[in-house]
């Protein structure tokens, strides 16, 4: 008999357990999107974004989401001087993603960038007699185009524009341009095959 009542108890608490966290993690993500507003402003992340971590905003701030992305936790969005992110429509930033502008760095829409991939449009300027934290960098935009596909772990440097629908194999080192629908891969990146278009079944 008690074993009957604490099944009993165990299938009527289940679903309530499953609502409690389903809300709970509804109002985390609300909260994450607050938040992103309030140091963004409203104008810069439209209300259809789903965010699922608090974002690291560092520097100016000079950052503008586009509608329906998806941004998962531990993401830093840092600018610098008078640097800018300029995320498109649709693009997902995947967990420990960080992007630092000094200059630009675009990401256009439908883009999706994997898990702990940097991408930095500046390097620290070498050719001078002051030591590398005092001597300043050198900088220069980076452009993810619309579909393009960069892997977990890679490193986009600055300069650096991935065509659209390009994609960017996990841990790589990409140090010029990626043309469009290309396969690259490696450190530093090079061309290992080309994007095929499937056709619908």
């Amino acid at each position: 008999m008690r074993s009957l009542a604490k099944h009993i108890v165990v299938a009527l608490c289940w679903p309530s357990a499953m609502l409690a966290r389903a809300c709970a993690g509804w109002l985390w993500r609300c909260f994450c999107l607050a938040w992103a507003r309030v140091h963004l402003g409203a104008a810069a992340v439209p209300v259809d974004n789903q965010i699922l971590g608090l974002i690291d905003f560092e520097g100016t701030r000079r950052i503008q989401l586009g509608r329906n992305c998806r941004i998962y936790k531990r993401v830093r969005l840092e600018t610098r001087d008078h640097g800018q992110i300029i995320i498109g429509d649709n693009v997902v930033l995947s967990p420990g993603v960080v992007i630092v502008a000094h200059q630009c760095v675009t990401i256009e829409p439908y883009a999706m960038v994997g898990e702990y991939t940097s991408i930095r449009d500046q390097d620290h300027a070498l050719q001078t007699p002051t030591p590398i934290r005092e001597a300043g960098f050198a900088t220069a935009p980076v452009t993810i185009g619309r579909d393009a596909w960069i892997g977990r772990g890679c490193c986009i440097l600055k300069g650096v524009t991935v065509g659209a629908g390009a994609v960017v194999g996990a841990n790589s080192v990409v140090t010029k341009d990626v043309p469009p629908k290309q396969i690259w891969a490696g450190s530093p990146a090079q061309s290992i095959g080309q994007r095929q278009q499937i056709p619908p079944s």
